[in-house]
């Protein structure tokens, strides 16, 4: 859990004069963390501690209140050292005169958006080159009024990596008001006999336990198992003033159903409709694929985009738009047309790992056009993670009507295999009946008497391996966008 860890409401409560250090944990199930206050802990100081070589955040805080972070050396930590874990409740530090190292760029971790901190008088440096702060750079940061007399600067530890956090002569730490932490005092004391007894035993190897095995599964979104009318499962829809989601059996890419977006001038947003699905994909290759259709009668704006928001904000990843004249764009370029009233096919596969992807691919099959195949840029610089998809309607109503898209087969298969293979995956002899929430009258998992195209599959050729993190494939999410 963490070096320090405090619950609920502690006015008097100090944490002083600690040094907090190579604190890890089954990365899978908790974190290892420095400082850790965690449920309702509120009215603690926090000062003077040196903390750093943890597998999460030197700073963890679940939530709580009027809590005092002072002149602390936080650093080292696997992910950002100051870490606000919710906004739901009150996640208040007052965080000021402390040193924050890290060896990448994020600074914070968690959700940095209600503005329930306080920063001030801080330095900050990465090793990794430019630090960011929930997204943004420190100016644009500083911008928005947080941090006022912070400063980026190397704090010039003597030998940081072996744990020795003193500061060099000249260190720009004590024009921020940070103040040398004296540790000799530090640690066990009394007799000698027992202050002695923790140098006789060697500290003990860290061992890496293996992340538990992920089942290959695929589940295939054909919304055939709704009857028209009913809302998509597994996600989050917002509609608003006649701006509607809902399945339809006007037209499908295949079978006789898809998932219908109609746009309507009394939505409060531009955005709405829209559709959002969150999973979490971390690394490996990550392909989505949809079929789109924009209405030849009354064609929308729409997108379809990948995002994270891990990191504070959101980072804008892989993402398709469609104008309401069938120009297709990707990435701010031109990538191709496809014409009104019929079914294309987008495939967008990035890879996921340790530094965030600069790239993607992206493939266009439009109907009597060659396809389309690009590399392009990630739009958002420090996107890493998938946390988030999204289904958007973007149009500007100029007069009275209505503007429609349908979306059909969302297929998702997550694997995990040590091969290099990406055969399609085959049904293995696995079958599960699988039940969502759904308002249709019959049994969710089931239509007509038949197994509706939700399965659990083994990708071809992994049979009998042992899976491993690899290849992650969310394939194909078929859209079929039919605007009105």
């Amino acid at each position: 859990m963490g070096g320090i860890y405090t619950l609920g409401i502690s006015p008097g409560t100090t944490e002083c004069y600690n040094h907090v250090h190579d604190v890890y944990n089954y990365a899978y199930v908790s974190y290892g963390s420095g400082l850790y206050p965690d449920e309702g802990s509120s009215d603690i100081l926090l000062a003077n501690n040196v903390v750093h070589h943890v597998r999460s955040s030197p700073l963890f805080m679940h939530y709580g209140a009027d809590c005092i972070v002072s002149n602390n050396v936080l650093a080292l930590g696997g992910k950002g050292p100051l870490r606000r874990s919710r906004e739901d409740k009150r996640c208040h530090y007052r965080a000021v005169c402390n040193i924050v190292y890290c060896d990448h760029p994020q600074m914070m971790d968690g959700p940095w958006k209600n503005k329930d901190w306080y920063l001030a008088d801080n330095l900050y440096w990465s090793t990794a080159g430019e630090p960011l702060f929930a997204g943004r750079t420190f100016a644009e940061w500083q911008a928005e009024g947080n941090d006022k007399g912070s400063m980026v600067a190397d704090p010039l530890f003597n030998n940081p990596e072996a744990g020795d956090f003193t500061l060099k002569t000249g260190s720009p730490a004590l024009k921020t008001g940070f103040r040398p932490i004296d540790l000799s005092r530090t640690g066990l004391y009394g007799d000698r006999k027992w202050t002695s007894l923790p140098g006789k035993y060697p500290n003990r190897k860290r061992v890496e336990i293996a992340p538990p095995v992920e089942v290959p599964i695929t589940v295939n979104y054909t919304f055939e198992d709704l009857v028209p009318g009913a809302k998509p499962y597994d996600c989050d829809i917002h509609e608003d003033g006649g701006a509607v989601v809902a399945v339809t059996d006007e037209r499908a890419a295949e079978g006789q159903q898809c998932l219908k977006f109609q746009d309507a001038p009394g939505a409060h947003y531009r955005w709405l409709p829209h559709l959002e699905y969150k999973r979490t994909y971390t690394n490996g290759t990550v392909i989505l694929s949809w079929d789109m259709l924009n209405s030849k009668e009354h064609p929308d704006d729409f997108s379809v985009e990948l995002r994270d928001y891990s990191q504070g904000g959101y980072l804008s990843g892989p993402g398709v738009t469609v104008g309401a004249d069938g120009t297709v764009k990707a990435s701010g370029q031109v990538v191709a047309k496809m014409p009104l009233g019929e079914w294309a096919k987008a495939t967008v596969e990035i890879a996921l790992g340790k530094e965030p992807p600069a790239t993607y691919r992206l493939q266009l099959d439009i109907p009597g056009q060659p396809q389309v195949v690009k590399t392009l840029p990630v739009p958002g610089k420090s996107f890493k993670t998938i946390t988030w998809l999204g289904l958007m309607s973007n149009s500007v109503f100029r007069h009275t009507g209505r503007l429609t898209h349908h979306s059909e087969n969302a297929k998702v298969y997550p694997f995990f295999c040590g091969r290099s293979s990406m055969a399609e995956p085959q049904p293995s002899k696995l079958v599960t009946r699988v039940r969502f929430p759904s308002p249709a009258p019959f049994e969710p998992g089931w239509r007509n008497g038949r197994r509706s195209r939700l399965k659990i599959c083994r990708p071809k050729g992994c049979e009998g391996s042992t899976p491993s993190p690899g290849t992650i494939k969310i394939a194909p999410i078929y859209w079929g966008f039919l605007l009105f």
